[in-house]
């Protein structure tokens, strides 16, 4: 008899205790429970990514409430290429969401953002007037990072004010198509490594004044400058569709 009576406290004792186990985990649920939210937005964000995220915030919405743990997984699963996501609770159940993005570089073919961490993400994460000041190359899209030499490449060129005089074409890292903005027929070869800024001032206008002096810019001309300590300069010759060179 005294070996139930034992049993039975122990039980009634551990009952309790799950009880308010379970009382106290819905109390904290109840006070860590997100009811308003403010959102804090990087001002380049666009505002397509901001209505979409706050549309997807609405949906993981629970009972009138909200946990700050589902709120950062979901935009961060949702939203990839967003840079950062914080969630700073407030008394009274509000929530401040800060979201932050890549600071972008480039545009690529008028489609893309290349960012400052190398990667390559869709156009619509960032407003008109970030992308609007934004240099444009044409790229031979095959994936979505750039290397290391690509990357020092564009800063050197965006420093030089490349784009202020060049179309710039990458078809390869190896390959680069700098195209005179003033002068169509005239274009220069190079590649990351070889990027001819200093060149570029000092050589580009005496090889177009020669060809001038010459009479020989009727005809679409190339300075390829990935040679070492030589530049060869080509012309078309007509060929199959007039495109030879």
């Amino acid at each position: 008899m005294k070996n139930r009576t034992d049993y039975i406290k122990k039980f009634s004792v551990t009952a309790v205790i799950m009880i308010s186990g379970m009382l106290f985990y819905k109390a904290f649920l109840d006070m860590s429970a997100i009811q308003y939210v403010s959102y804090h937005y990087d001002p380049q964000l666009s505002v397509t990514i901001r209505t979409a995220i706050e549309k997807q915030i609405a949906l993981i919405e629970f009972d009138g409430s909200y946990q700050a743990e589902t709120i950062l997984k979901e935009i961060q699963r949702l939203f990839p290429h967003i840079a950062s996501v914080s969630v700073r609770t407030l008394p009274y159940h509000a929530a401040e969401i800060e979201i932050a993005s890549h600071s972008p570089v480039l545009k690529i073919n008028d489609s893309f953002i290349l960012t400052e961490q190398q990667s390559i993400i869709p156009k619509e994460y960032y407003a008109c007037y970030a992308v609007d000041r934004l240099p444009d190359v044409q790229f031979n899209l095959k994936q979505f990072t750039v290397s290391d030499e690509m990357m020092i490449a564009f800063y050197k060129a965006i420093k030089e004010h490349l784009f202020d005089h060049f179309m710039v074409q990458v078809n390869q890292e190896y390959e680069w198509h700098l195209l005179d903005k003033h002068d169509p027929a005239f274009t220069v070869c190079c590649n990351a490594s070889s990027l001819p800024l200093g060149m570029l001032k000092e050589t580009y206008r005496a090889l177009k004044n020669r060809a001038q002096q010459k009479g020989l810019l009727k005809t679409a001309w190339m300075a390829d400058l990935r040679f070492n300590q030589q530049i060869v300069l080509s012309r078309s010759k007509g060929g199959h569709n007039g495109k030879g060179i």
